[in-house]
């Protein structure tokens, strides 16, 4: 998950402004969670869940206290998608100076690239077309206000 996607929820970006001060045990930060959130355990804990399979956090387990604390290389993270999009902005296109002539220059490197599937295609339908994805989209999932069986409203 990109760094930003983490940060943008209130909740986790909360987590880790409390992590910043050092290591808490899931107690603490189910406290100041749910007093300031108004949220349940479960939902903390879920947010943890996320931020530890990232590899945002790191547990460590003393008999039954669970002890929480940021991994180091997250601050390294943050800092080269900082970066990236400082680089970005000093290429932008109709600055004066650094300005990029070819826009495919400002292309992600493969590395950072999301996976080729999430912007919407279908499992198993890579490579049959735009209209296999989208036939594949409106056959699974019906649009609102029209009755499932409805194929009228699936036609665009």
């Amino acid at each position: 998950m990109n760094p930003f996607q983490i940060m943008s929820e209130p909740i986790r970006r909360r987590i880790i402004e409390v992590l910043a001060s050092g290591e808490h045990t899931a107690g603490n930060l189910c406290d100041v969670i749910v007093a300031e959130f108004g949220v349940t355990r479960p939902a903390v804990f879920h947010h943890l869940a996320i931020l530890r399979d990232n590899g945002w956090v790191d547990i460590v387990t003393d008999f039954t206290t669970r002890h929480y604390r940021l991994e180091p290389d997250v601050w390294k993270r943050l800092d080269a998608e900082v970066r990236w999009l400082k680089r970005l902005w000093k290429r932008r296109i109709g600055s004066l100076s650094g300005n990029d002539t070819d826009p495919r220059l400002a292309r992600q490197p493969e590395s950072r690239r999301y996976p080729r599937g999430a912007a919407g295609t279908v499992k198993g339908l890579r490579g049959k077309g735009r209209r296999a994805n989208r036939l594949a989209f409106q056959s699974s999932w019906p649009f609102p206000g029209s009755e499932e069986g409805d194929d009228d409203a699936r036609k665009s």
